[in-house]
């Protein structure tokens, strides 16, 4: 039986990469904020996806009961949505180092705090 597999930033990068190599034995979907890209990778990868802002709780609440609603279970979250402060630090805004802590920190929290409750 196939796997349910979620991947966040799942459109471009390491998730992409990960959900093309598990696509193959598994159930996937991607979720990343970018509607765009994330409509092109589920093309190319022949997976679902969900357009969501992880650093939005009510969004990710809602990506996550979607899925639980469409096929019963979330096997595996693969928490990989995140973003970097390149340059200099001096030079970064402050509203850019707080959407940093949101994405890389707050994401996976929510992601988690949405997808454990379906493991009992």
């Amino acid at each position: 039986m196939k796997k349910v597999v979620v991947i966040t930033g799942g459109s471009e990068g390491l998730g992409y990469a990960v959900a093309k190599r598990l696509k193959k034995d598994n159930r996937i979907f991607i979720i990343s904020h970018n509607l765009e890209k994330l409509t092109k990778a589920s093309k190319e990868l022949d997976c679902e996806y969900y357009c969501c802002d992880v650093t939005n709780y009510q969004e990710v609440e809602d990506t996550i009961q979607s899925i639980l609603d469409e096929v019963g279970k979330i096997d595996v979250l693969i928490n990989n949505a995140g973003v970097w402060l390149a340059g200099d630090l001096t030079d970064t805004s402050y509203d850019r180092i707080s959407h940093c802590i949101d994405v890389n920190t707050k994401g996976p929290i929510y992601m988690m705090k949405a997808t454990l409750p379906s493991y009992t």
